[in-house]
């Protein structure tokens, strides 16, 4: 279908009142025309000028990659934390960013494990060729199975994590989403969405979701810090993401160009503060990835077994 464009000139103002004669000599117009990508009811249209369409009909396809959201916690003063310093026996002080939605949360300073702690990246954190992590993000999902890891091995695992969640636990029960998507008489109460596999991704494009145009950028594991091994980026939800590789990590020869890597077998280096927890878990020398008996560290990405 064909449409019609106007824009407003520059040093033109217009007002409800105006005439259409009075309002036209204030704008310029463009012929244009709609359509839809593909069949069906429910596609997205494209609009361009007809001249433009003849040539991406020629590549309109199925695309070799899938752009997604990133992790929803829809409770974002909980699960979202500014490092503060380094903790006892190798956990991590934080403390939470409590005023980052509508919804009211306590303040609270705690020193938990860093075992689920990840840079995070919001979509004010992105920009054309820029992608800088703004605070940290406490993934409480197994990629697996796509639920809450279990709450058992959370208890006797990560105690200090867990122990912070649960002063949040009625206001993470109360969720719309948790409600809507999970069921709270089965399903760990620090349940999130949208995390799987591909969230622990090395390497990701990103672009903000609520952008007017996309300024994209890529954005790739952080170097290991005072508090954190090697540690990949987890996207917010207002960041639209492509993952180049996903989970498990690639090979030493995949990963050469980037020499701050780790060397050892498990994916976490060797400043990793969780290498008791590795003690059960054998290492597969194919696929160099650490494999659990009884648990396993997160930071590797190993789900743990209830």
């Amino acid at each position: 279908m064909s449409y019609t464009l106007f824009r407003r000139k520059p040093r033109h103002s217009l007002t409800p009142d105006m005439t259409w004669q009075e309002a036209r000599g204030a704008l310029t117009y463009s012929k244009l025309w709609a359509e839809p990508v593909s069949d069906g009811p429910r596609s997205p249209w494209i609009t361009a000028y007809m001249a433009a369409l003849k040539a991406v009909r020629k590549v309109v396809g199925q695309a070799e990659y899938q752009a997604r959201a990133g992790s929803c916690t829809w409770l974002n003063g909980v699960y979202w934390l500014k490092v503060i310093e380094p903790g006892v026996e190798g956990r991590v002080i934080v403390e939470n960013l409590h005023d980052v939605g509508k919804i009211p949360i306590p303040r609270a300073r705690a020193d938990i494990e860093p075992d689920l702690l990840y840079p995070l990246l919001r979509g004010r954190d992105v920009g054309r060729w820029r992608a800088h992590p703004s605070a940290h993000i406490l993934v409480t999902q197994d990629p697996g199975t796509r639920t809450g890891y279990d709450e058992v091995w959370m208890r006797t695992t990560l105690t200090h994590t867990y122990l912070y969640l649960k002063q949040f636990e009625s206001q993470l029960r109360k969720r719309s989403g948790y409600r809507k998507y999970f069921d709270p008489e089965v399903d760990p109460f620090y349940t999130m969405y949208n995390v799987a596999e591909y969230t622990f991704s090395p390497i990701k494009v990103v672009w903000g979701a609520l952008a007017h145009t996309v300024s994209a950028a890529v954005v790739v594991e952080q170097p290991a810090t005072e508090t954190l091994p090697v540690t990949p980026v987890v996207a917010d939800h207002s960041a639209i993401h492509v993952s180049s590789r996903i989970w498990p990590r690639p090979t030493t020869s995949a990963r050469s160009s980037t020499p701050r890597q780790p060397s050892s077998p498990c994916a976490a280096t060797s400043r990793c503060t969780r290498r008791r927890m590795c003690s059960s878990m054998s290492v597969s020398p194919s696929t160099s990835r650490a494999t659990p008996s009884t648990g396993g560290c997160p930071r590797s990405r190993n789900a743990p077994t209830s």
